[in-house]
């Protein structure tokens, strides 16, 4: 009988002051990620296609995986260049590789250098700051008048 240990699992891979971006501001980190100096255009196509995965991922429920060849693929380049534009982009600090395990393959997370983030972080205090608005009291749920939302609103009134 043999007794092996359990590897420990592989940790993520990430740039030193880089730090991950929350799911709800996928957007704005293509945005900032897509503008960065330097970035050329498999790694703008790389971008995309991690922003899209992500976008069927949360929005449509998707259960597929991305991997290299399946961006090679959709991008219609080497898969030299996928490799060679993932790993500068994690260099930079745009994306960090949670690696995958067996047949799973690699998950890719947007990540953005601290100062950008920081520069994403006023936007989101502003946001958190503002109080979400409130479904009618009951005392005014039982008044004659029905609980229409004013034009502005975008509440649908309760069944």
């Amino acid at each position: 009988m043999s007794t092996t240990a359990a590897q420990p699992p592989k940790r993520m891979r990430l740039a030193s002051g880089a730090v991950l971006i929350p799911q709800a501001r996928y957007a704005e980190w293509h945005q900032h990620a897509s503008a960065m100096p330097g970035v050329n255009d498999i790694e703008r196509k790389v971008l995309d296609t991690i922003r899209e995965w992500h976008r069927r991922l949360y929005v449509e429920e998707f259960a597929g995986s991305l991997s290299h060849v399946r961006m090679t693929r959709h991008l219609d380049v080497d898969p030299v260049h996928v490799r060679w534009a993932i790993d500068r982009l994690l260099r930079l600090g745009l994306i960090a590789v949670k690696p995958g395990a067996g047949g799973r393959a690699n998950t890719y997370l947007p990540s953005l250098p601290r100062r950008l983030a920081a520069s994403m972080a006023p936007a989101a205090a502003v946001d958190e700051l503002v109080p979400p608005r409130a479904w009618p009291t009951a005392q005014a749920a039982s008044s004659p008048q029905p609980a229409v939302p004013d034009d502005d609103d975008d509440l649908v009134a309760p069944f």
